[in-house]
């Protein structure tokens, strides 16, 4: 029936002229004429009037704005594409329903684009399913089953669904990004349910928080080119302080391997006596001596390029308190952190590694001096 149909229904209803007798509704007092006016039989085919008792009865199944209970309106809703802002519910007389249909359907429409799956069950059992997949793989379903909530859960979702015309215009919208924003849609419906396993039906009433998460999503994916580049100057930074710090390490090595050269060579010069020579005492003390400033100098240096790498990822982060996309800052701060912390390790585990290289240098040297003394060799 049309609006203004319901209007006069409820005025007539409001003035005792129209009244429920069983599963009829009936006109007591009224004309024939304005009977059929309000009834006529090729709309209502139980449409009839009793001259006699100037009575009209027309069954309530032939009213359409007429329910037996929330429930009822809901699923006529789902199943027939009902449309008006105000009901006739049993027990409870006029209610408005506001943009419940209107909102409803574009749910239904929004899921139509997300889902890899969407089937409605067979009468008399009113429930859909809706199965959204993202190209990570990733899951949800929605069960929409009206039959499984009280008549308060149904009476509050009439009254706080919301609309989600914003976001289905969007991704309905035919350009060049469509294929993103129907994945992006996916994903930020996924990321919604998992937020909310409990109450997964309320994703009817929270279209701004779905169309928050669309936005911040897309805008991620628009800037992902930028994004990308921002992490893969982050990374060579690292990988920059990773390999000189290495070179540092290496080549300390192989200088401490003048030391045991120098001893080797000096003893080779001796002559037959079996005393320490000058020769080797003074080989050995020089060997010692460049390789301990050596050390000395690699470890500031491996200071000096953590104190640099570390003041390039304060840059970093200043330039991430920037960006307004919270799931990108999100990412690349975790990122820097990691960053941090890999710079901080190295730094000390590369020091730690040069300082045993000297002890043990230390050690052998004392003890080859000690073995020459003690044997006169």
């Amino acid at each position: 029936m049309t609006t203004m149909q319901i209007k006069t229904f409820e005025k007539l209803y409001n003035s005792g002229k129209l009244i429920f007798d069983g599963k009829y509704l009936a006109s007591r007092s009224v004309s024939e004429h304005d009977f059929f006016s309000w009834f006529p039989e090729s709309e209502f085919k139980s449409s009839e009037f009793d001259s006699s008792n100037c009575e009209g009865t027309v069954d309530v199944e032939d009213v359409d704005f007429i329910f037996e209970s929330y429930h009822s309106f809901v699923c006529a809703v789902d199943s027939n594409n009902y449309q008006s802002d105000k009901v006739f519910i049993m027990n409870e007389e006029f209610v408005e329903v506001g943009q419940f249909s209107k909102s409803y359907l574009n749910w239904l429409e929004l899921f139509r684009l997300a889902s890899d799956h969407h089937y409605k069950s067979e009468p008399p059992k009113n429930e859909r399913t809706v199965l959204v997949v993202d190209g990570s793989g990733a899951s949800e379903a929605l069960k929409i089953e009206f039959e499984a909530y009280s008549t308060d859960e149904i009476k509050d979702l009439i009254g706080n669904i919301s609309d989600p015309t914003p976001l289905l215009d969007s991704c309905k919208q035919k350009d060049a990004h469509q294929n993103e924003k129907l994945s992006v849609l996916r994903t930020s419906i996924i990321k919604w349910l998992k937020k909310n396993p409990d109450s997964k039906l309320s994703i009817l009433c929270s279209s701004l928080e779905v169309l928050k998460i669309f936005q911040l999503n897309y805008e991620t994916y628009l800037r992902s080119f930028s994004f990308d580049e921002f992490i893969k100057d982050l990374e060579d930074d690292v990988s920059e302080f990773i390999n000189k710090v290495e070179e540092q390490v290496q080549g300390f090595y192989l200088q401490a391997l003048a030391v045991p050269g120098a001893v080797i060579l000096a003893s080779a010069s001796r002559v037959a006596e079996k005393s320490i020579n000058l020769a080797l005492v003074f080989s050995t003390l020089l060997a010692l001596f460049l390789v301990f400033r050596s050390l000395k100098t690699k470890v500031k240096f491996i200071s000096r390029i953590t104190e640099n790498t570390k003041f390039k990822l304060e840059v970093y982060q200043r330039r991430v308190d920037d960006i307004l996309n919270i799931y990108a800052k999100e990412s690349i701060s975790e990122k820097l952190e990691s960053s941090l912390t890999q710079i901080d390790k190295l730094n000390i585990e590369s020091r730690t590694e040069i300082e045993n290289v000297r002890d043990i240098i230390i050690a052998i040297f004392s003890t080859y001096v000690i073995v020459a003394m003690v044997f006169n060799y």
